[in-house]
């Protein structure tokens, strides 16, 4: 009996159709391993965070947000004006050592030496004095240092009353005065709004449009504050107001441990650099006096030598000190952000500015544990951002992570596998200096 044709036709399609489909989707499998890796990530900088060694009043800020700073450029002053008084009376002490010196090497005549007797022993007068007054004035130097803890301490009680305030609901008669706040205001501004309204279309040259708007601006911005205040005694505060609040006790503490450590330094002993300077003036007029009423000698001279050493170390540190009241930029690159205004008074190692090196970009993308084989150190990659269509930069793989993210941690699946991810870290180059950090990128890896 022979195979019905009819029927051995429609097997052999099948076994061919089937061939087809399994050499399609193998080759198409074979085909997606070679593929290139495309990834996306957003682009990030080396950051500098600055803060001065010494504190103070900010004086002068030569430096803002967005702006481009070199090496060594001067960002923030702070005032100098105590310094500088320091640095001329040192500058006097150390002219008058190297006089002292050369008069000890010259030599006097009697008269002449004479009448640097008397002038040394006024200088050993006004010496001692000012050394007496330093200590005198210790007491009051602490004082001032007390007071400063307290109204500190005031300040952190405030605070925590503020944050209290708002995270639970205050005494009925602060609400109801608040309520009544909130009524009073409204009434303002809604007057200061009609007498605004005719003058709205005004040039804004026009004074009286600028008088009432003026108004109308203060009066919204009280009865903003009075809705604020009132949601806060109510326990309505908002997450922002509370983080806020929360920061501000923060900086109170921190404000409080800064004066009870002045107060701490001062209350015992005047300032050591001025007693320094004190101390270093009365050995020189001392030194001084004995060198006028004495023929020079080897002892002398060596003496003199010394003091000279004593007043242009004493210099140097009050120099050194100057220095550090100009906050500088150590790196070439761009402000990110600062925290301070002219005028406010900082505390030493408070961030005042942040800096990013834009020739030091790095971009993290995260790439599929199934392709993570593809990937080597040092493998070059191209990258395109949305602000420079049509252009490419260059990137470097420089650090591949050893373990995986985003995923259960027991994986057993062949499909969880895949959800697996890990990060890797690329070098972008930035010759031109167009990429900035916070862009959205996308990454090609392979050839």
């Amino acid at each position: 009996m022979h195979p019905n044709p009819r029927k051995i036709i429609p097997v052999l399609l099948l076994v061919v159709l089937a061939g087809a489909v399994w050499w399609y989707f193998g080759s198409e499998r074979v085909q997606t391993n070679t593929d290139k890796i495309s990834a996306s990530g957003t682009i990030e900088a080396t950051q500098v965070s600055l803060a001065s060694e010494m504190g103070g009043k900010v004086v002068e800020i030569l430096a803002n947000k967005g702006d481009k700073v070199l090496p060594g450029q001067v960002l923030i002053r702070f005032e100098d004006a105590l310094l500088q008084a320091q640095l001329g009376q040192a500058q006097a002490t150390l002219a008058q050592a190297q006089a002292n010196y050369d008069l000890v090497a010259a030599g006097l005549p009697p008269e002449q030496r004479e009448v640097a007797s008397v002038a040394a022993e006024l200088e050993l007068i006004n010496a001692q004095q000012a050394l007496e007054e330093l200590f005198e004035k210790t007491e009051l130097i602490a004082a001032q240092a007390y007071q400063a803890v307290v109204k500190a301490e005031q300040a952190v009680e405030d605070a925590q009353e503020y944050l209290d305030n708002l995270q639970s609901p205050a005494p009925r008669v602060h609400i109801d005065q608040a309520k009544a706040t909130v009524l009073l205001s409204k009434i303002r501004l809604d007057d200061a709004r009609k007498d605004y309204e005719p003058y709205e279309n005004k040039p804004e040259s026009n004074k009286i449009r600028a008088a009432f708007f003026s108004e109308f601006v203060e009066a919204e911005t009280i009865y903003d504050g009075a809705v604020r205040r009132l949601n806060n005694l109510l326990g309505n505060a908002a997450e922002l107001d509370i983080a806020e609040a929360e920061a501000g006790l923060e900086l109170a503490k921190a404000n409080l441990d800064e004066a009870e450590r002045e107060y701490a330094q001062v209350k015992d002993r005047p300032d050591p650099d001025d007693l320094i300077l004190a101390e270093t003036r009365l050995a020189m007029a001392q030194a001084n006096l004995a060198a006028a009423q004495a023929d020079p000698s080897p002892e002398q001279l060596a003496a003199a030598r010394s003091q000279i050493a004593v007043a242009q170390a004493a210099l140097e540190v009050i120099q050194a000190q100057i220095d550090k009241l100009a906050l500088v930029a150590p790196i070439d690159g761009i402000v990110l952000s600062r925290s301070v205004e002219p005028g406010e008074v900082v505390v030493p190692g408070s961030p005042m500015m942040t800096l990013a090196r834009l020739d030091d970009l790095t971009i993290t993308v995260y790439v599929s544990e199934d392709r993570y084989g593809a990937i080597n150190l040092g493998q070059d990659a191209q990258m395109v951002v949305d602000s420079f269509p049509g252009e490419t930069f260059n990137a470097t793989v420089v650090r591949i992570a050893d373990q995986a993210e985003f995923t259960p941690r027991n994986v057993q699946t062949e499909e969880g596998r895949r959800t697996t991810v890990f990060a890797v870290e690329l070098s972008v180059e930035n010759p031109n200096g167009k990429l900035k950090p916070g862009m959205p990128a996308d990454v090609t890896l392979g050839d």
